[in-house]
């Protein structure tokens, strides 16, 4: 077989290469003159044509073009390996079809093993990235970012970075279908309108709530309602049609939040409970307790209990009032025609950030990077209102406790001699009794108090997700110029001889295309200033600075005595013996150890700065790390190192560090962010907005355990009223769930009354 297939390969190869015979042929034609060589190829050429025919050998001839020159054959070599060799290149499966069938299995099975080889070849490393965009993601997701940048560039990581922080790009619309998104500022007028209908209408479900809850109020007073009506709303005479009525009124009620119970139902048969579960849980059990209350109680010991539910209903419009407020005064900030500044989770690739290196030889930082930024355009606003936070995880468990405890009461009651009615009505109370009655404004009310005391329209906490997703030991990373205003100069002495003009020109230049505060007090005429921007950054380091003029004439340093001497500066021997003890030391008002400021490689002059904060600097850092948020500067200024920061902020020793951007960072696009917590005028106040979602948070944990704290006294006092025959009255039950709502609104209040001009 091995032999069959040898000699058809052989075959093959002199169809394929006509000007290459075997290994007798190629010896005697090696040294032939230009005439044999035609006359071979003549009969060669006339051999195909008897063979196949004139069309076999028309596509045969079309593959036998003389692209190859002559080839020549070692005697030292077999013939047939020289020939296998140089054979041409393998046909691919589909022009195989064009050859005769008994050569075609043979060409078939090398075209198949030629595209196996041709897949095997390995993926260069950027095309694997683009093949696989998982993996992309996933090696950037565990900070391989700069490793992958140095393979295949950092445009494809800018952009999915973008991609993050910019938001899902929404797709095209038709011109007639409409969107509720605030996707561009022309919507602004339209959107407010929306809002006013909506508080319009949700001012008068609520004043329509509270109307319902104050008749059922009266109508639970079977006495009063018998004395000043009587007939049909004689419950003595009428109990069957009197407890519809009180039903058809709750339904009336019930049908003014019909879309927050929907909402709240529909979590909890999928055991995923939210904010308004609890009250329609409350609801579906007083309309079950008095469907059964109609066939089974005796006339005389009828007891209603319409007022917990009504109370419930009241509770989730003045949630959803509240909502609205809070989504009013927030939109006021985001569309504000103008810069705005928002909590972005980077601002540029190719840094330490997404290094896989750096990270491990810094060790792992706890809490994440939050970058306050300005912005543009705030994207995905009305979506991030409806966010919900997830806080009633364990609820349904919470429900199926409740609900136990109730069960165990009513059969505790049952074998004590109590009537199945009476065993029904202790459930009930012991349900409602124990059931979370704040649930609805366990976020609504501290981020309407929030809304209203702490930010007054300068900062905005959109939806429920901040309150989960900034935590303690996030870093906020202020930008430089936000902390501290325009530095003095407390002296600027030229050393050794030089062109003190080009040493200031230069020297403000850098200074400038760093945006240090600190170039203002170097003072150069403007006409001769240098751009900044013709000036090229060479090298960032967390004490010094260097950059190169653009025409690559002159380079310019700035930065401490021992950076200076890494990179090789020239510096006077006096100079430095004198001046270089004095590195690291600290100064009377704010002054800083000197600088140093090189040009072309030689220190021409010596600069000794002082730090001027701004004025709420220190007081507005402390507050945000007692809100539990660590510090850090990003900052491309010599003078802003971590040692200088600690001293000039000590109640931050520690806790406070510097990031400095590198060279070749690069920006990302910033114009339309998806951002749900943005401030009006610096980052600083976008701080402040920070700490009052911190506060929010605060004040959320202590009404979760102002719930567990209203569950466990609501156990035991369900408990003693079984062991002691003391039934609950409606009354009891709605001043009960008042209670704990007038008391988290208290703590709130007081909370959050604080403005921001006090964090």
């Amino acid at each position: 077989m091995a032999d069959k297939k040898r000699t058809a390969k052989s075959k093959k190869n002199q169809l394929l290469l006509p000007h290459v015979s075997d290994e007798a042929t190629s010896a005697e034609h090696t040294e032939t003159d230009e005439g044999a060589s035609l006359q071979v190829q003549q009969a060669v050429d006339g051999m195909i044509r008897d063979l196949f025919g004139k069309e076999g050998g028309v596509a045969l001839a079309a593959r036998t073009e003389p692209t190859a020159p002559s080839v020549t054959v070692d005697a030292t070599v077999p013939a047939e390996e020289e020939t296998d060799e140089q054979a041409a290149p393998a046909p691919t499966l589909e022009e195989v079809g064009a050859y005769p069938a008994f050569i075609r299995d043979d060409l078939k099975e090398e075209a198949e093993q030629a595209q196996l080889e041709a897949d095997a070849q390995p993926l260069s490393f950027k095309e694997l990235m683009s093949s696989y965009p998982e993996e992309f993601r996933l090696l950037l997701d565990m900070e391989y970012e700069q490793e992958l940048g140095e393979s295949i560039g950092f445009e494809k990581i800018r952009a999915y970075h973008e991609g993050l922080i910019n938001g899902r790009k929404n797709p095209r619309r038709a011109r007639s279908e409409k969107s509720d998104e605030f996707e561009r500022q022309e919507q602004e007028t339209e959107i407010r309108q929306r809002y006013s209908r909506a508080k319009r209408t949700s001012i008068l479900r609520l004043a329509a709530s509270l109307a319902f809850f104050v008749l059922l109020l009266f109508y639970e007073n079977t006495e009063l309602m018998r004395e000043l009506f009587g007939g049909i709303l004689d419950i003595s005479q009428y109990p069957a049609p009197y407890v519809l009525i009180g039903l058809q009124l709750l339904l009336l009620d019930a049908a003014l939040c019909y879309r927050s119970l929907r909402e709240g139902l529909a979590h909890l048969f999928s055991f995923s409970p939210v904010d308004q579960s609890p009250y329609a849980l409350i609801l579906i059990l007083t309309f079950l307790y008095h469907i059964v209350l109609i066939f089974l109680a005796d006339q005389q010991t009828l007891t209603l209990f319409f007022t917990p539910a009504a109370l419930s209903l009241a509770l989730l419009s003045t949630s959803e009032l509240l909502n609205l407020y809070r989504e009013t005064l927030a939109f006021d900030v985001v569309a504000v025609h103008r810069q705005k500044y928002a909590v972005l989770p980077r601002i540029s690739v190719g840094g330490t950030q997404g290094s896989a290196r750096a990270a491990l030889a810094q060790g792992k930082r706890e809490g994440k990077m939050l970058y306050l930024h300005p912005v543009g355009f705030v994207r995905n606003y009305v979506a991030n209102t409806k966010k919900h936070e997830g806080k009633y995880q364990n609820l349904g468990a919470h429900f199926l406790l409740i609900m136990g405890l109730g069960a165990a009461l009513a059969l505790l009651g049952f074998a004590g001699g109590a009537e199945a009615m009476t065993a029904i009505t202790v459930f009930f109370t012991a349900v409602v009794v124990c059931a979370p009655a704040i649930s609805s404004l366990l976020t609504a009310l501290p981020l309407f108090f929030a809304a209203c005391f702490s930010l007054r329209g300068s900062g905005a906490i959109i939806g429920e997700m901040p309150l989960v997703e900034y935590n303690k030991n996030d870093i906020l990373v202020f930008p430089d110029h936000d902390l501290f205003v325009a530095m003095e100069q407390r002296r600027f002495r030229l050393m050794g001889l030089c062109d003190a003009h080009r040493v200031s020109v230069l020297a403000r230049a850098l200074l400038e295309r760093v945006k240090s505060p600190l170039a203002a007090s170097i003072s150069v005429d403007s006409e001769s200033r240098l751009p900044p921007a013709a000036l090229k950054l060479l090298h960032i380091d967390k004490d010094g600075v260097s950059a190169q003029t653009e025409d690559g004439d002159g380079t310019v340093a700035i930065g401490t005595a021992d950076y200076l001497l890494k990179r090789g500066t020239a510096f006077p021997q006096s100079e430095e013996d004198k001046d270089k003890n004095k590195e690291g030391t600290s100064k009377a008002d704010n002054e800083i150890s000197p600088l140093y400021i090189a040009v072309d490689g030689r220190v021409c002059a010596m600069l000794s700065v002082r730090y001027v904060l701004a004025a709420d600097a220190e007081h507005l850092l402390h507050r945000v790390r007692q809100a539990g948020f660590r510090v850090a500067v990003r900052s491309q200024d010599p003078c802003v190192r971590e040692e200088v920061l600690c001293e000039l902020f000590p109640r931050l020793a520690g806790s406070i560090l510097v990031e400095k951007p590198n060279v070749n960072e690069m920006e990302l696009r910033t114009e339309r962010v998806d951002s749900n917590v943005v401030s009006l005028s610096s980052a600083k106040a976008l701080a402040r907005t920070l700490v009052s979602c911190r506060r929010v948070q605060r004040v959320g944990l202590w009404g979760k355990l102002l719930q567990l704290v209203s569950v466990v006294v609501g156990g035991a006092v369900a408990t003693l009223s079984v062991l002691f025959s003391k039934p609950f009255s409606s009354l009891f039950l709605t001043l009960w769930m008042l209670l704990w709502c007038v008391v988290y609104a208290v703590l709130s209040y007081f909370s959050l009354r604080r403005a921001t001009d006090d964090i």
